[in-house]
C-alpha cells in the first residue's frame, strides 16, 4: 500500500511538472511575439519617417546618455545572472534596485531628449513628425514596461520566486532590455 501512494505521489509531481513546463513555454512563445511586433511597429515608424524626410536630425545628446545607462543596465543584468545562480539574494535584490533607479533616469532622460529635439521637429514634414513622435512615445512605454518589469523582478526576489532554479522571468526581462538598448542603437544609428 505505501509503496502505490509513493508512486501515485511521484506521478502527480510529474504531471504537475510537465503541466508548468509547458505553460512557461507558451509564455516565452507569447513574450517573443510581443518583442517581435514591438520591433516591427518601431521599424515600420522609423522607415516612414526616413523615407520621407532627407534632411539629418540631430541625435540629441540625452539619447546617448540613455544607450549608455540601458548598456550598463545590461551589464548588470549579466552580474545579478551570476549572483542568483549562486543564490546569494541580498546583493541581487541592491543590484536590481540600481536597475530600477538606472531605467527610471533613463525614462526621464528620454523625455528629456524628447522636448529638446521638439524645437528641431517644426521645419520637418508632418508625416515624419509623428513618426518620430509616435517611436519615442512608444519607446517611452516599452521603458516603463521594463521597469514594471524590473519592480516584479524585485517583489520576486524577496518572495524567493527568482532563485537558481527558476530563472525564467529573470531571463525573459534581460532579454527585453537588450531588446530596449539595440532598437534606441538602431534608432540613433538611424537618423
Amino acid at each position: 500500500m505505501m509503496n502505490n501512494e509513493t508512486f501515485d505521489f511521484r506521478k502527480t509531481i510529474q504531471l504537475r511538472l510537465a503541466e508548468k513546463k509547458k505553460f512557461i513555454s507558451a509564455r516565452k512563445w507569447m513574450v517573443g511575439l510581443l518583442f517581435a511586433t514591438s520591433g516591427f511597429i518601431m521599424f515600420v515608424l522609423l522607415r516612414v519617417a526616413l523615407l520621407t524626410e532627407t534632411r539629418s536630425i540631430t541625435v540629441p545628446k540625452t539619447f546617448w546618455a540613455v544607450l549608455m545607462s540601458i548598456g550598463i543596465l545590461n551589464i548588470l543584468f549579466q552580474r545579478i545572472k551570476s549572483l542568483v545562480l549562486n543564490n546569494e539574494i541580498e546583493r541581487t535584490t541592491r543590484l536590481v534596485k540600481l536597475s530600477t533607479l538606472l531605467s527610471g533616469l533613463s525614462i526621464g532622460a528620454v523625455i528629456y531628449g524628447i522636448k529638446s529635439v521638439w524645437g528641431d521637429f517644426h521645419s520637418f514634414q508632418y508625416v515624419v513628425v509623428k513618426s518620430f513622435t509616435v517611436f519615442l512615445s512608444f519607446y517611452v512605454l516599452n521603458l516603463v514596461i521594463g521597469l514594471i518589469l524590473l519592480l516584479m523582478i524585485n517583489r520576486k526576489l524577496s518572495a524567493f520566486k527568482i532563485h537558481s532554479w527558476n530563472m525564467d522571468f529573470f531571463n525573459m526581462t534581460h532579454f527585453f532590455w537588450l531588446f530596449l538598448f539595440s532598437s534606441l542603437f538602431i534608432f540613433t544609428l538611424l537618423i
